[in-house]
Parts: C-alpha cells; structure tokens; sequence
C-alpha cells in the first residue's frame, strides 16, 4: 500500500520539500536540519513529529525567523504515508551521541518504502542497511551539499530511491 502512494499524482511544487517524519527527541540533530533550513530559504522543510525537544525547536524556527520551515505537530499513523508523499527528500539525521549510534529507526524504511532519497548521518548501523541508495551528510555543510545535488540530478536521485526500495523489500518485509 505505500508504495502506491508514490504512485498517486502530486500537484506541481514550486519548492522542492525537505522533510523529517518522527520523534522530536534529544538524540535527533535539529540543529542541523535548522542550520540548513536557514542557509537555503528556497527549500521547505516539513518536520512531522512531536515529543520532549517540540517547544524547543518551534521557538528556534521562531527565533530565526525561518519561514521556510513547518511543524505540524504529531499526526496519525494512518497520515504518515502522506506527509512523507510530500517529500523530496526525506530526513533521517541523528545527533553523534552514544544511543544514537546504532539507531535503525523504521522512518527509514517507510521513506525507501516510499522510493524517497534519503540523508543519513553517518551511524555505525547504516552501512548494514545501506546498498549504495543513501546519501550522507553530518555537517550542514555536506547537507546543503546533498541536498543541492540531489535536486540538480533528479535521475540520479531517483534511480538511488528505487534501488533502496528495491533492497528493503527484498530484505526488511
């Protein structure tokens, strides 16, 4: 059933969509998707979640003035697939602390499940997933970078969303 959502029409963008879908957590580096949402105002990023760390990085996006950047709060189960349909690039950015290390959170699968590009930080637990389908940044540098060449190649970006799909349907159903 997800994988048909990518293939229901979506209207056209005017801005490519960068989204994070889970916990807002202390083990998730806000700090950097927000550091990046600010270097480039032209991206929408949509984080979809709630949890301890919410208020926080609601008043940091209020603080910085990025209008670039929604909250919607937690949502259903049932709404998830749509939040991440919306995506052109999916999230999944963790702080380098130790319980962090081995995170394999199941936002991964259902982004690849989805056959949405994907950045990581690099986790010790990613290469074990990982067939050459993720992209990885740590620094907001590397992610402004990522995500600036995921969009310049959008044959490229696609052809490594349907690998990833491809190798967690063979491997994580």
């Amino acid at each position: 059933a997800a994988a048909n959502a990518t293939l229901l029409p979506q209207p056209p963008r005017a801005r490519p969509v960068v989204g994070f879908l889970g916990s807002f957590e202390y083990f998730i580096d806000f700090d950097l998707i927000l550091d990046v949402a600010a270097r480039m105002p032209d991206v929408d990023f949509v984080l979809v979640g709630r949890g301890r760390d919410h208020a926080r990085v609601a008043q940091e996006v209020a603080r910085r003035g990025l209008n670039n950047v929604q909250l919607t709060g937690g949502v259903p189960h049932a709404e998830v697939f749509h939040h991440i349909a919306r995506m052109d690039i999916c999230l999944n950015v963790f702080r380098k602390i130790p319980v962090s290390e081995r995170a394999c959170p199941i936002k991964l699968f259902e982004y690849a499940a989805m056959v949405k590009p994907i950045i990581s930080t690099r986790l010790a637990e990613m290469p074990h997933v990982d067939a050459g389908f993720l992209y990885y940044a740590d620094t907001s540098d590397e992610m402004v970078s990522q995500i600036r060449a995921i969009l310049a190649d959008p044959g490229t970006a696609r052809a490594r969303a349907e690998a990833g799909y491809r190798h967690v349907m063979a491997h994580y159903t």
